[in-house]
């Protein structure tokens, strides 16, 4: 089992993924946002780290406030591309393996923005695909 750590940047987003991940996997993941209590937070991420869970949940108004470093994540899995471009380097510097993010041809400008690479994005011309980041 791999640690995979989901990325939303924004938080209509991450209720999206909350609400599926719980009707579809209730006792395998975590979820943390800006609103997530000290002890409440504290407790995921030691769950996670330890492998109780193998998926955690993270919105990207989270990361921006705290910038926890989330140890022990195998995956990084970028639901939607992170605004800021250091978050992107930030949060890949967390993963040991495995960095990929889901876009679309209206992601297109983020993505640039973040890789310098057009190619990836002559990979999402007209659908939602699967990229594998460096």
């Amino acid at each position: 089992m791999h640690q995979t750590l989901i990325y939303a940047a924004s938080y209509f987003d991450y209720l999206r993924l909350r609400t599926l991940l719980k009707e579809t996997l209730p006792d395998d993941y975590l979820a943390i946002c800006e609103y997530t209590s000290g002890p409440e937070m504290a407790n995921s991420r030691r769950a996670f780290t330890m492998k109780e869970r193998r998926i955690l949940l993270m919105s990207g108004r989270m990361w921006f406030h705290k910038r926890y470093r989330i140890r022990g994540t195998e995956r990084v899995f970028f639901y939607t591309p992170p605004v800021i471009p250091f978050e992107y380097s930030e949060i890949c510097g967390m993963a040991e393996r495995d960095r990929r993010a889901l876009v679309c041809r209206y992601d297109a400008s983020k993505i640039i923005a973040l890789t310098g690479s057009k190619e990836a994005v002559s990979k999402a011309e007209g659908e939602i695909v699967t990229i594998v980041v460096e």
